[in-house]
């Protein structure tokens, strides 16, 4: 005997997509820190693989501005992907290079390395790079020098404190809350 059975067709997926969940922040204002973070979902099968990113905004007197949700590219295939995707997604609407926040270190070892090299066809975010190289009319070095910083993440309540950014500031309860939101939102 045969057995037939129907399977119905997933739809497809959003891809590209970005929405603020908040009132937009005033990208103009300098006063700002925008934290990024990527995650991934079933990321073991690149056929099931999901990956989203997430940008919170926080003023420099501690305050929550604003903060947004996203998916990358279908091209995305790498959590990493995903977190330089949301640097080139606040790139795209910011008058000036703001003060980015990331805790992947190999973001800002590229963006550091220059445009030659992120674009270089060996590197795995060459395509990220792209995008990010054209929104800053070819100069990463506006990103690298000082407006990118790295934190480390995922250290505990207590432990948080004895950790530094990139920029040698000690990381502080602020930073630790806008990495867990982002974390939390991506």
């Amino acid at each position: 005997g045969l057995l037939t059975v129907a399977v119905p067709k997933k739809p497809g997926r959003k891809y590209d997509t970005f929405q603020w969940t908040s009132e937009p922040p005033d990208e103009c204002s300098g006063d700002l820190e925008w934290y990024v973070d990527g995650s991934g979902y079933n990321t073991r099968w690149t056929h099931l693989a999901t990956f989203g990113f997430a940008i919170v905004v926080v003023s420099a007197a501690g305050d929550l501005v604003a903060w947004a949700l996203g998916v990358p590219p279908q091209w995305a295939s790498s959590v990493a992907d995903a977190e330089a995707w949301a640097v080139v997604t606040i790139l795209g609407f910011a008058p000036a290079v703001p003060k980015i926040v990331t805790d992947c270190m190999s973001i800002l070892q590229v963006a550091r390395a220059g445009q030659k090299k992120a674009n270089s066809a060996a590197m795995p975010l060459a395509r990220v790079w792209s995008h990010a190289s054209h929104a800053l009319d070819g100069n990463l070095s506006a990103l690298a020098d000082g407006q990118l910083v790295w934190m480390p993440a995922h250290k505990s309540a207590k432990s948080f404190r004895n950790y530094t950014r990139s920029d040698k500031r000690t990381v502080s309860s602020l930073d630790w809350r806008a990495n867990r939101l982002a974390d939390i939102l991506a």
